[in-house]
């Protein structure tokens, strides 16, 4: 029976070989997009729920008019923060953040990663685990960084950190 069904439906996909390429060829096309769909979707709901206060964490972004069309960004002007934290009662902490790839040099080891630049705002809204060092004030000047503990074992190996 499984046989006779099966070679009928070869027969009828080559008896009608361009009907057949193409309703096969939409079911390819709408099978591709419901799983592009599906994977940017759960990448969307996922994006920060590995912070324990992803629910008190906002972004602020702006809109700007360019060329005739409006653009959202999240880059917003730097006085904004100051603002933000002085005068609307309902933001408790902030950071600025800034997204950048640097090489770090250690010795004769040289590393090129992704990571941001924050201010101390960052271990305030983002609760980060502190491994070493100070956790009250993780970044005490300008010329502090936070490593992660691969990058610091990578880069330092049998060094403290």
């Amino acid at each position: 029976m499984l046989r006779s069904i099966l070679a009928l439906t070869v027969r009828s996909f080559f008896r009608n070989f361009n009907y057949s390429m193409i309703t096969l060829s939409g079911l390819v096309v709408g099978i591709s997009t419901a799983l592009l769909i599906f994977l940017w979707v759960s990448y969307e709901l996922s994006y920060d729920r590995d912070d324990p206060d992803n629910d008190r964490v906002f972004v602020v972004m702006h809109n700007e008019l360019f060329e005739g069309e409006i653009q959202t960004q999240e880059s917003t002007y730097a006085p904004l923060a100051d603002f933000l934290l002085n005068e609307v009662p309902e933001v408790e902490a902030m950071t600025r953040v800034n997204n950048a790839r640097e090489q770090l040099n250690y010795e004769d080891k040289a590393l090129s990663k992704e990571g941001i630049y924050a201010d101390t705002g960052f271990f305030k809204v983002f609760k980060t685990k502190v491994i070493a060092g100070d956790a009250a004030h993780p970044l005490p000047d300008n010329h502090s960084i936070a490593l992660s503990q691969e990058v610091a074992n990578l880069l330092f190996r049998d060094v403290d950190a």
